[in-house]
């Protein structure tokens, strides 16, 4: 329809997903729980309407399961590790080059870390560290875990038993 901003660019998306999924444009105002009845004088879109791309945007959604679909990433922990700092999910960023090795040959190297979403997201607001080496943070991570299968694995199972009986008696 050609309709754009003032400046004479488009709408960026987010203002637009913002539009489809308030319903003051149809009308009627929201208050938590509470909503008024249609103004007419507020109305933008039918209800009706409204209606239907809020069902179009729900039918569009990707449902998440909890078991990842690729399992063959380069990190150990991604989806499962937070930032000690602001308590939000590490997420996995990667970057790379290319250079030419001493036999002539290109070479593609990719670097992995994770960030903390909320400190790239609210620059300052997260006093934690912006980003942890996978290599690193997956091998700390590692040894913690063998170290305490070793542990599970030196204790007889009647030590053991007889633990969990003394704390159950508590």
């Amino acid at each position: 329809m050609n309709i754009r901003k003032p400046d004479g660019k488009n709408f960026p998306n987010t203002s637009i997903n913002r539009i489809i999924k308030n319903p003051i444009y149809t009308g009627v105002i929201r208050n938590g729980e509470a909503q008024s009845a249609v103004i007419p004088e507020l109305q933008i879109i039918d209800p009706e309407l409204f209606a239907r791309a809020q069902q179009i945007m729900a039918d569009r959604t990707t449902h998440h399961a909890e078991t990842p679909l690729n399992l063959k990433g380069q990190s150990l922990l991604v989806g499962n590790i937070y930032c000690g700092h602001c308590r939000n999910r590490l997420t996995l960023t990667t970057s790379g080059r290319k250079r030419v090795n001493r036999q002539g040959d290109l070479v593609r190297e990719v670097r992995a870390r994770y960030q903390c979403h909320y400190n790239v997201r609210h620059p300052g607001e997260c006093d934690g560290q912006s980003g942890y080496g996978v290599k690193k943070l997956d091998g700390i991570v590692e040894q913690i875990v063998r170290y305490q299968l070793s542990r599970i694995s030196a204790a007889s199972g009647a030590e053991i038993v007889a633990k969990q009986n003394r704390k159950s008696r508590r």
